[in-house]
């Protein structure tokens, strides 16, 4: 098998937070539940210790998880490696999924600008910056990281991608996009407290795949909101759901054999998921 880039062979399945609706966000239990579906592309989210070292964790605080007053940014990697959550998972690094998955995806959401030279000393260390998107972040961070690492593939920053999505809903010209970005990560539709408007439209699609933008929509658990997506043309979906996008893949594939059109794979292969013996899993996890 060739080695694995970002940009090969587009899957449409991402685990969002490793598979947070199937096991706890970004825990080793959840990047190895989702790899055992079929599951190739994961998405997460990355911070630095007080010693500049990437660790997958969503929140700033340590308090939802952990149980603990502080911020990831308080303590060293060494004081972040010992602790445990009530359910005994432990914090994570990037290199720990991708030396373990080596034929895995990461889209990383770069929570905060101070992590990216600790994330791309890590990358490097492990040979697996093209293995790899980050998101999430400013334009100007995003670009950051391209200048020092043009291998890493980046989506658009927020500022690009509030102007896109507000622009292309009042129906004017988007104009001239950051050079270089590869990808548009955008929530399917706004938080219920703003009004839960709809925002990855047959539009917004349209509009990125002229600009040669792959689309990512997220985060999706619906299975009829995740079909629709998928008629749009969407190149994937975030999901905390692998599982029933799974099942909607395969039925979709189904659908199609019925109705004497093209049958497409599924994405994900038709089986049930490995036993924790199977040599479709990686190993134990990290032993530190």
């Amino acid at each position: 098998m060739g080695r694995t880039r970002y940009t090969a062979a587009p899957d449409v399945t991402v685990a969002h937070r490793g598979g947070a609706g199937c096991r706890p966000e970004n825990s080793w239990a959840a990047f190895r539940w989702s790899y055992a579906l079929g599951v190739r592309w994961f998405e997460t989210d990355v911070r630095a210790s007080r010693d500049g070292v990437p660790v997958l964790h969503h929140d700033r605080s340590l308090r939802r998880l952990f149980g603990l007053e502080a911020d990831v940014r308080d303590l060293t990697w060494d004081e972040l490696r010992g602790l445990r959550t009530p359910g005994g998972e432990r914090l994570l690094r990037p290199s720990d999924v991708l030396e373990a998955m080596p034929d895995a995806r990461l889209a990383v959401d770069v929570k905060e600008a101070r992590v990216v030279p600790g994330l791309l000393a890590e990358l490097r260390r492990v040979d697996a910056v093209d293995r790899v998107c980050v998101a999430g972040a400013s334009d100007a961070v995003l670009a950051g990281v391209a200048r020092a690492e043009p291998a890493v593939e980046r989506a658009l920053g927020w500022q690009s991608l509030v102007r896109l999505l507000t622009r292309v809903h009042l129906g004017l010209p988007v104009g001239r996009l950051p050079d270089g970005a590869g990808w548009l990560h955008v929530p399917d539709r706004v938080p219920d407290r703003f009004g839960g408007r709809v925002v990855c439209t047959a539009q917004v699609v349209e509009c990125a795949h002229e600009r040669g933008l792959r689309v990512l929509a997220w985060t999706v658990d619906d299975p009829e909101r995740m079909r629709a997506l998928l008629d749009l043309g969407v190149d994937g979906v975030i999901t905390d759901r692998p599982d029933l996008l799974r099942e909607a893949l395969v039925a979709r594939s189904a659908a199609a054999g019925r109705a004497g059109g093209p049958v497409a794979p599924p994405t994900l292969p038709v089986c049930p998921p490995a036993s924790p013996t199977s040599d479709v899993l990686p190993g134990p996890g990290p032993t530190w």
